[in-house]
């Protein structure tokens, strides 16, 4: 049976003294994390949770996070993590969706959590982090250091069955509601797998991961497990504070590095004092498909120069469907890998069909199917978005558009199905004209979106982010993209932004840019 408790108690047994998980205050070692999961997870069973139960944590990136959901998996409970950036209203429906009995929360979301309490009464009872005394509420309101403070550290782990649920997760989304995503035993365990699979470290490497992904994230989980199946360390952050990036790689000798989406990157490369330390650990650097610039690339590899990209690709219905390895000469070579996403992960299967649903071939774009033991059975709660998602024999629609390259083996994503702009009766590819125009010096990144216009029924609209200390004119983007793109591809709206809206984990919110057409100015005849 794939138990996904047996990551850590595995680790805990073979390599008892090695680090399992580091943040900014804690490091644990396999053994001690073992153990105050047991502590977390009896704690929670004499409260009364127990094999299928939804325990709900609304946790930062933390050590805690990474207990609490390994104590639900030794219960056989569903662990269900919540979205720090939503409201409240967000949170209360999620947790009625998933029927969760029991919040987990630190002492700087008390507010959300009791307003949550409110709005969502079926809580049995509430599991408070922090050294902040608790005062007498409606609720009933447990300390996380009592569960540790009781010592109950005997081994919790109960038996699960592979199509037991392990985890529910709400997507993360740029566009419409978040949907549950309920993942069985097996699912978690198999990605585990794949992942290592697919690991490919040097000899005699000791593989220590730093990411920057939510761990409520599909993204930042998948990390965490493959670390641990493979007995490697895992840090975990919040936020990105260069010094402190740079510190940990050099201390604890990281080697991959997860920084997600690219344009993080430029964040630790703008850092004056990088050069001051040691970054010769670091062989493999994480991007995610699509947003990736030839500028982004270059800097990871001057920052990096050794390490190897891991370009991918998944979703949180799919798990990791591609992903590959290349190098700074691979890229000399063959430039336009720069928007490969690799190729089909194990257990995996991938299809490219056009609008009739069949399969096109070979070079030609089209929507990619996923069918794998890892894709989920179906949104929950709601029948109709399944019915949409899933066909009958297990084929995910992703939405994606992609297309296969039948020389080298690779998949290579275009772009969001629902990012294509439909302008004078062309289609017209959102991110092939945000590539082309971050290409522009004094620009950072960019959104391309479609608006209402009389002229086109829609035409393409452009939200910029600008260098710090750039400027440019509606001209001067205007003699750029005549020289750059045909007449029917160029922008004919110009906004120029401090930042591009964007979820929890850096996706592009361009629902919200679609839904503000004002903040956009003519800029072509």
């Amino acid at each position: 049976m794939l138990q996904v408790g047996h990551l850590l108690i595995d680790g805990a047994e073979a390599y008892p003294d090695r680090l399992a998980i580091v943040n900014k205050t804690n490091a644990l070692t396999y053994k001690e994390l073992n153990r105050l999961c047991n502590c977390v997870a009896n704690g929670l069973r004499n409260q009364g949770v127990s094999k299928g139960d939804r325990v709900a944590a609304l946790l930062k990136n933390s050590v805690e996070w990474v207990i609490t959901w390994y104590a639900c998996q030794k219960l056989g409970a569903v662990f269900v993590p919540l979205h720090i950036r939503f409201r409240a209203r967000e949170l209360a429906e999620m947790m009625k969706v998933a029927e969760s009995s029991v919040l987990v929360f630190p002492d700087e979301f008390e507010d959300n959590a009791m307003e949550i309490a409110e709005l969502y009464p079926n809580i049995d009872f509430m599991v408070r982090v922090g050294e902040k005394k608790i005062n007498d509420t409606d609720y009933k309101i447990i300390p996380w250091s009592s569960f540790i403070d009781a010592g109950d550290d005997m081994e919790a782990q109960v038996t699960t069955d592979n199509e037991d649920p392990s985890l529910l997760l709400f997507t993360s989304g740029t566009t419409g509601e978040p949907k549950g995503v309920l993942k069985t035993q097996e699912a978690v365990m198999l990605h585990a797998i794949c992942m290592a699979l697919r690991n490919n470290s040097p000899l005699n490497v000791q593989d220590v991961m730093m990411s920057a992904a939510p761990l409520y994230h599909i993204g930042g989980l998948q990390g965490l497990i493959k670390m641990h199946l493979i007995g490697g360390t895992y840090i975990t952050l919040n936020g990105i504070v260069p010094e402190v990036v740079f510190n940990n790689i050099e201390k604890y000798k990281v080697t991959q590095l997860q920084m997600l989406p690219p344009v993080t990157y430029e964040r630790i490369y703008t850092y004056k004092n990088r050069q001051d330390y040691d970054l010769s650990s670091i062989w493999e650097v994480c991007v995610s498909a699509g947003k990736s610039t030839t500028e982004y690339i270059d800097h990871i590899f001057e920052m990096f120069p050794t390490c190897h990209l891991r370009p991918s690709w998944g979703s949180t219905e799919a798990c990791s469907i591609t992903s590959m390895q290349i190098t700074k000469n691979d890229l000399e070579r063959d430039p336009g890998l720069i928007k490969a996403v690799g190729s089909v992960m194990p257990m995996t299967e991938v299809r490219i069909v056009g609008e009739n649903g069949r399969d096109v071939k070979p070079g030609e774009t089209g929507e990619a199917l996923v069918r794998s033991p890892m894709v989920f059975k179906g949104y929950l709660k709601k029948k109709n978005k399944t019915v949409a998602a899933l066909s009958n024999d297990g084929w995910f629609r992703t939405g994606d558009i992609m297309r296969f390259d039948q020389v080298n083996g690779y998949y290579y994503f275009i772009d969001r199905k629902k990012d294509v702009i439909k302008t004078g009766g062309e289609n017209v590819f959102a991110q092939e004209i945000e590539t082309i125009i971050q290409k522009h010096p004094a620009i950072l990144d960019c959104a391309v979106v479609g608006v209402p216009d009389e002229r086109f029924g829609e035409a393409i609209a452009a939200a910029v982010v600008l260098h710090e200390g750039c400027s440019i004119t509606a001209d001067e983007l205007v003699a750029f993209c005549k020289e750059k793109l045909p007449s029917f591809k160029k922008p004919r709206y110009l906004a120029v932004v401090d930042k591009l809206p964007a979820n929890a984990v850096g996706k592009v919110q361009k629902e919200t840019l679609r839904g503000n057409p004002q903040i956009f100015k003519p800029i072509f005849d």
